[in-house]
């Protein structure tokens, strides 16, 4: 069993400087697709694939239109995945300072179901963090998804969407981490040692900018994906019922 995880932080198809509302509205489109995948075609949750598309919203949150800028190598999965799109659609309401049509590059990736599905990953306390700040985070989480072992759920874990873990840890201007530790247990030991462990062995990060202080404190809630829907009338109660602009 199958489901869709990010590959980083969502990011604009064209250079722009990066206002807060902007920012937020990233995490929500972020969120919305984490919540609903389990509504993308059948055949996708027997795959493991990566691919690139840019999509284009209105105000309302409707999609307009779906670009592949690169393929998973089936046109088949490519379509499936477009499917799957169309499926969750609305999705949240562009803000009203922001230009439409919206354009949003998301590099997708499939992988189990069991492995980490998303990274809630906070720096500073300020309400408004910089652009650079948010530009910073979105390498950490890189270097975080692209490391190969990630923390894995035992097979007993019936609920795996209710494993979020938490590790606060600090890098030093070139990137070496100071210090991590567990937070918020998940309350498996063998689980909190292995989100720990991924974590160290993630490093080393990318350097601290100049503009940005260090060391620099991040915390990560790791959430690991959500049971997959299996039949059509599951799908059907996600697509129409509470998850529906989330």
């Amino acid at each position: 069993m199958r489901s869709l995880v990010f590959a980083f932080l969502i990011v604009f198809a064209t250079p722009t400087t990066l206002f807060a509302d902007e920012a937020a509205y990233q995490q929500q489109v972020h969120r919305h697709l984490f919540g609903n995948s389990s509504a993308f075609p059948q055949p996708l949750q027997d795959r493991s694939l990566d691919i690139d598309l840019t999509v284009t919203l209105d105000r309302n949150g409707k999609l307009l239109s779906v670009d592949v800028d690169r393929s998973s190598g089936s046109s088949e999965d490519n379509d499936n995945v477009v499917t799957g799109l169309r499926r969750i659609q609305p999705f949240p309401p562009v803000p009203g300072d922001v230009q439409v049509p919206y354009k949003i590059k998301l590099p997708l990736t499939f992988a189990p179901t069991r492995n980490v599905a998303f990274i809630n990953l906070k720096g500073s306390k300020a309400a408004s963090p910089s652009e650079k700040e948010i530009a910073f985070r979105g390498e950490i989480l890189k270097r975080l998804y692209s490391y190969d072992h990630r923390p894995v759920l035992p097979d007993n874990i019936e609920k795996p969407a209710d494993a979020r873990p938490t590790v606060v840890f600090s890098i030093d201007r070139d990137g070496k981490l100071l210090d991590a530790a567990v937070t918020k247990s998940f309350g498996l030991k063998m689980v909190d040692d292995n989100a720990l462990n991924w974590l160290k062995k993630a490093g080393p990060f990318p350097s601290i900018p100049p503009e940005l202080k260090a060391p620099m404190k991040l915390t990560a809630e790791i959430v690991f994906g959500p049971p997959t829907f299996s039949d059509d009338a599951r799908i059907k109660k996600l697509i129409n019922g509470v998850c529906r602009g989330c």
